[in-house]
């Protein structure tokens, strides 16, 4: 699960439990005016209070991921890298798309990806390690095998020579 998920359920459960609290604190006021009970009265302006001011905030807060899920989803699970092609697919502007994506980054909703030179287009930041572990597809001059090895061990797994890599 994604931190944008993990967001998203943390704001939908204090919101929905704040809406059921509201009209309870509505309630516990007027039974503990009516029946002299301090705690509930106390309890009931509190849960009413905040259900009044805080609730619509986390809705509202809880609708608002609903954007950077989708960016997420259109950039790792989609593919989309230039920002043209990822405001389209949410159905903005490319500036408010880039506005986004940077928020996305600071929030650290997505990792991995930074800006291309031009600000056109995202790339993935792959690392030396990653990019050593990486297969890539090579024919043998040996046997004229066709294999997947990685750089960082760059031998046919059929003869055992070793394949340069270009």
């Amino acid at each position: 699960m994604t931190d944008i998920e993990k967001k998203r359920k943390r704001l939908f459960t204090a919101a929905l439990l704040l809406s059921i609290g509201f009209p309870c604190g509505i309630l516990g006021i007027i039974f503990g005016a009516v029946e002299g009970i301090t705690v509930l009265l106390v309890a009931g302006i509190i849960l009413t209070v905040a259900g009044f001011y805080v609730m619509p905030m986390l809705w509202v807060q809880y609708g608002e991921t609903r954007i950077y899920l989708s960016l997420n989803y259109a950039i790792k699970r989609d593919g989309l890298r230039k920002i043209s092609e990822i405001a389209a697919q949410l159905g903005v502007n490319e500036a408010r798309a880039k506005e986004l994506i940077e928020k996305s980054f600071a929030n650290r909703y997505i990792e991995g990806f930074k800006f291309s030179e031009a600000g056109t287009a995202i790339e993935e930041i792959i690392s030396k390690e990653r990019a050593a572990e990486e297969l890539i597809p090579v024919k043998c001059a040996s046997c004229g095998a066709t294999a997947m090895v990685s750089r960082a061990d760059p031998r046919c797994p059929y003869c055992g020579s070793v394949i340069k890599i270009k």
